[in-house]
């Protein structure tokens, strides 16, 4: 979608009498400076959600995947802090009812600018790799303008994948994995020399809970466990996700016995469900960091 094919759109379209005047046209500067990504297919997929959007009366958007925003469009109508309040609030109101597989649809609220009343719509579905969710405000609701909100989420949910875009203290688990750790821990600015600890959690199998409690649960489980090791990190301690059973901590400039201490008071809830969970520690130093085998026998 180019701008001359946004410009004729624009043309044809009678939404003055849905908003305002001075609605409309924030909406259409906005669009018609949006800026797309340099990179072609980015471009291309970026402009045909921007299209799918205006078709359906969006005039603010996010999509984030796994806590990171990867796509926003429209006019900043409330902050979007303000959103993830309104989310919170819904969600403690009304948890989650739905099944296995669905997506979770709510109206979490309805707000008014300029005179003009706007719903906000929330979509959120939760994978063993994906936690993807979105925002959408929109001043005109009809059955057929929520089912083209659902077929802009799927589209996100099939084309934007966790390694478009990296947390900064998650390392993903691919070929070239164990250089990419040998160079994270030999990055550190040590006092003298390498010294650290790796710690390998090792969780009980979760296969028992998605089966009998589905990929939501099992989803909100995974996040729990990443927010509860990392609140007993340091700034520049590493957390590494290597899949739903292990996770994989590097502490610098520390000892075992330290770790251990740190570790201690860790435990995984969800609810009233307690996970169960192996630690093994192994200390690195100037000279094992160096042998090839070392990261290998981490992951027998």
């Amino acid at each position: 979608m180019d701008n001359q094919s946004l410009n004729k759109y624009f043309s044809g379209m009678d939404n003055k009498s849905i908003v305002n005047s001075e609605l409309f046209g924030l909406f259409r500067s906005a669009i018609q400076t949006h800026e797309f990504d340099p990179d072609p297919y980015l471009s291309f997929q970026e402009r045909y959600l921007v299209y799918r959007l205006c078709l359906s009366h969006v005039y603010q958007f996010y999509f984030s995947l796994n806590g990171e925003e990867v796509f926003q469009f429209g006019i900043e109508m409330e902050r979007k802090s303000n959103y993830q309040n309104y989310v919170t609030e819904h969600k403690n109101t009304y948890p989650p009812s739905f099944f296995e597989g669905e997506i979770d649809i709510r109206r979490v609220k309805e707000i008014t600018v300029k005179g003009v009343a706007f719903s906000v719509y929330y979509f959120q579905k939760i994978t063993e790799f994906k936690n993807l969710e979105a925002i959408f405000v929109i001043p005109l609701v009809t059955q057929e303008i929520l089912e083209e909100l659902r077929k802009i989420f799927v589209f996100g949910l099939k084309n934007y994948h966790p390694k478009q875009i990296q947390p900064k203290r998650l390392l993903p688990l691919y070929s070239n994995f164990k250089e990419k750790l040998r160079e994270s821990i030999l990055s550190y600015p040590y006092q003298d020399r390498v010294q650290g600890v790796l710690t390998l959690f090792r969780l009980e199998d979760l296969k028992i809970y998605n089966e009998k409690m589905g990929e939501y649960f099992t989803g909100n489980l995974m996040n729990e466990i990443c927010t509860t090791i990392s609140s007993h990190l340091k700034k520049h301690d590493l957390i590494i996700v290597i899949n739903h059973r292990s996770y994989l901590t590097y502490l610098p400039d520390c000892t075992v016995e330290i770790v251990q201490k740190r570790f201690s008071e860790v435990f995984f809830k969800l609810h009233q469900l307690i996970i169960k969970f192996n630690l093994e520690f192994f200390e690195v130093g100037q000279s094992n960091i160096q042998n090839p085998n070392f990261i290998d026998d981490l992951f027998v």
